[in-house]
């Protein structure tokens, strides 16, 4: 196994993917500041998390990969589970919103599927034993404790996901409706009225609390899913091609976006 190298030959961890994942993961926590709280960047993410998804188990790639591609959804993944309000507007079609739930809840499952497995799978690749994972920029071992924590973390986010898309999807929910268009208006606090540059207390605590726990923990996941990329033996991880492009392109708009938006707020 010395000097073994695994074939990228899907590119699921290209540069484009890569940097495209980030971007639209940050900016996903950016426009919460916003007064378009619809988070474009969780649409567009829930398009590049399905894209990643689909190409991962059509591929037959490499398990290794596999786990490079779950990293990535589960970033696709954060801003919209820390405030899954956002996302979802009275002003736009229900079926939309449902739709892109279900393409988290795909997410969520590949990566239940992929953590239980990887235990009797990953063993058996080439270079499986040679794979390098970093949890909060920590070298941590995917096929043993830590698998179970990864489990049990998507298990939790599972569930979290399917409770919304039922209450979405749910004849009667009036009343959930009405709940969720009062806090979404409630997310206007956290903007500056007037000439006043007066912070409130429940601005105050939303920055808070973004600045400290969520900012952070998307900042260390970045940081740890691109240790685990070049850390272990994947070739030609910085080729750029044709689905590279596309990707950075839609990235590329999705930063223009979000600039509009905080231009105009």
């Amino acid at each position: 196994m010395e000097g073994c190298t695994i074939i990228n030959n899907s590119y699921l961890v290209g540069p484009g993917i890569r940097i495209a994942v980030y971007i639209q993961s940050i900016l996903g926590f950016i426009k919460i500041f916003t007064k378009e709280h619809k988070a474009t960047s969780a649409n567009l993410g829930a398009l590049t998390s399905f894209c990643l998804v689909v190409a991962a188990l059509a591929s037959h790639a490499n398990y290794v990969l596999l786990l490079e591609v779950s990293q990535f959804v589960t970033l696709l993944t954060l801003a919209p589970l820390m405030f899954p309000l956002i996302p979802f507007s009275l002003d736009s079609s229900k079926v939309i919103h449902v739709l892109y739930l279900i393409v988290y809840l795909m997410g969520a499952c590949y990566n239940m599927w992929l953590w239980i497995v990887l235990k009797w799978r990953l063993p058996k690749e080439e270079c499986g034993d040679k794979v390098k994972f970093f949890f909060f920029t920590a070298p941590v071992d995917p096929a043993d404790t830590f698998r179970i924590l990864a489990i049990e973390g998507h298990f939790i986010a599972l569930v979290y996901l399917f409770i919304f898309l039922f209450l979405l999807s749910c004849s009667k929910m009036s009343s959930w409706l009405k709940y969720a268009d009062n806090a979404s208006q409630f997310l206007n606090l956290i903007q500056f009225k007037g000439n006043e540059g007066i912070i409130s207390k429940n601005r105050y605590r939303i920055f808070i609390f973004y600045s400290i726990v969520a900012f952070p923990i998307a900042v260390l996941t970045i940081a740890s899913t691109e240790l685990s990329v070049q850390k272990s033996p994947i070739s030609e991880i910085w080729r750029w091609g044709v689905v590279q492009i596309l990707a950075m392109v839609f990235a590329m708009i999705d930063l223009l976006i979000t600039f509009i938006y905080v231009i105009k707020n």
